[in-house]
Parts: structure tokens; C-alpha cells; sequence
């Protein structure tokens, strides 16, 4: 009983010495102010013992400040390289350099549509090789139909090189 009768006097006493605390730490605040607060921060700021020799002074700069933009930049080491899950390979038949790009970066394209010419070395050989051999069987097909029509009208080639040997040293 006596611990129970010792707390509520010492709750009941608490809200009292809470104020004095706080009348007391508001009086010592107000007695360390300086009265004169224009004062002191002049006084911080002028200086009062300072000499400077001629040589400082001649170092000494002075520059008008003024806000202006300015652009941040870093300079770093590193390697750039691309996203593979948002490139495509281009797989193409032909190798060489890429002389000329027909779409832009972002363009749609369709199936079939070209995208850049390609200089290739192998390609134009590859080209001259295909038209020769074009040329080269159309002679062939030519002589071929030739002989076969010799051979319908039951003529040999000699007989018809005969014919034209006479034909020839008659005009001649």
C-alpha cells in the first residue's frame, strides 16, 4: 500500500516540476541573447586585423557572379553495346560493305522489302559468271536446233558446208 501512495504522489508532483523546468530554461535562453543582433553580425563580418602585403594583393581577383546554366558532364571508360533482346540478325546471302541504308532505324518493314545495298565483290563475279554461262547456253541451244533441223530436212553438215564453198567461189 505504501508504493501505491508514493507513485500517485509522485504523478500528482510531475505537471508542477514540469513547469518550473520549462519557466527556467525560458529565463536562461532570454538572458544569453545579445541585445543588439545587427551588431554582432557586423561585427563577425568586418574585418579588423587584416594587412595584406602587395604581392597578396596583386593576387587577390575579383569576379562578378551571376547564375547561369551549365551542362553536366563525365567523362568514364567502357564499352557500348546493343540490347540482344531488341536487335534482329539480318542474315544476308552476299557479304560486303554496306554502301547505302533504304529504311531508318524504327521504320516498318514487310517480308521481301530491302533494307540497304550491299557492295560485293563476290556478287559481281558471281553476276558476270551467271550471264556468261546464260550466253554460253543460248549459243548452244542455238547450234543445237540447228543441227537438229539439218538432220529433219535429212542434210549433213558437210553437204551444207559443200553448198556454201560453191556459193562462195561463185561470187567470187
Amino acid at each position: 500500500m505504501k508504493s501505491e501512495t508514493f507513485r500517485g504522489l509522485a504523478n500528482a508532483a510531475r505537471p508542477g516540476a514540469l513547469s518550473v523546468a520549462l519557466l527556467f530554461a525560458v529565463a536562461a535562453l532570454a538572458g544569453c541573447s545579445h541585445p543588439d543582433k545587427q551588431a554582432a553580425a557586423d561585427a563577425s563580418t568586418t574585418p579588423q586585423n587584416v594587412t595584406l602585403t602587395k604581392t597578396q594583393l596583386k593576387r587577390i581577383h575579383f569576379y562578378t557572379v551571376a547564375p547561369s546554366s551549365y551542362r553536366n558532364t563525365v567523362d568514364a571508360t567502357g564499352v557500348v553495346g546493343f540490347d540482344d533482346n531488341q536487335a534482329t540478325s539480318v542474315m544476308a546471302p552476299i557479304s560486303g560493305p554496306v554502301t547505302r541504308l533504304l529504311v531508318n532505324p524504327g521504320d516498318q518493314v514487310k517480308k521481301g522489302q530491302p533494307l540497304a545495298m550491299v557492295a560485293s565483290p563476290d556478287f559481281a563475279a558471281a553476276i558476270s559468271a551467271y550471264r556468261k554461262a546464260v550466253d554460253s547456253a543460248r549459243t548452244a541451244r542455238k547450234l543445237a536446233d540447228q543441227d537438229k533441223d539439218l538432220v529433219k530436212h535429212q542434210a549433213s553438215p558437210s553437204a551444207s558446208r559443200a553448198g556454201a564453198d560453191r556459193c562462195v567461189q561463185r561470187r567470187g
